[in-house]
């Protein structure tokens, strides 16, 4: 996502959750995690933890069909998320906890699976950069 389209969908995804989406967790979740996608991406990082946070709240405590799979790739937002604020060991034990779901649901996508190696490589590079400073 570019940035022109990360801010636009941001503004987008504001709009929404001022609408009442609280009688519909998976429309809210999936809204905020968007929203927190393009504000990471915008280089605003706190706003993006604050949605992440509460995408994996809902995600959590609601009941959805899908919210194993829901919740991993949440998660691995929120890692990614972490690293960008060199948050490193949370982002790790996101990381993990995405991969534990991951071996409990064989039904989860391969996408899925690329995107734990990848946000795994990507917090050990910058832990390595930490301690090396």
């Amino acid at each position: 996502m570019e940035l022109g389209k990360a801010a636009e969908a941001e503004a987008l995804c504001f709009k929404a959750v001022q609408y009442d989406l609280a009688r519909q967790p998976r429309l809210r979740a999936s809204v905020l995690s968007t929203r927190g996608r393009a504000r990471q991406l915008l280089g605003r990082t706190a706003e993006a933890r604050a949605d992440v946070d509460e995408s994996i709240a809902i995600a959590r405590s609601a009941d959805l069909a899908d919210s194993e799979r829901m919740l991993a790739e949440l998660l691995m937002l929120s890692a990614r998320v972490h690293i960008e604020n060199a948050e490193v060991d949370r982002a790790l034990q996101e990381i993990t906890e995405s991969a534990a779901i991951e071996q409990q649901a064989p039904s989860m996508t391969k996408r899925i699976r690329n995107d734990i190696r990848t946000t795994l490589e990507r917090a050990k590079a910058s832990a390595e950069a930490v301690t090396s400073n």
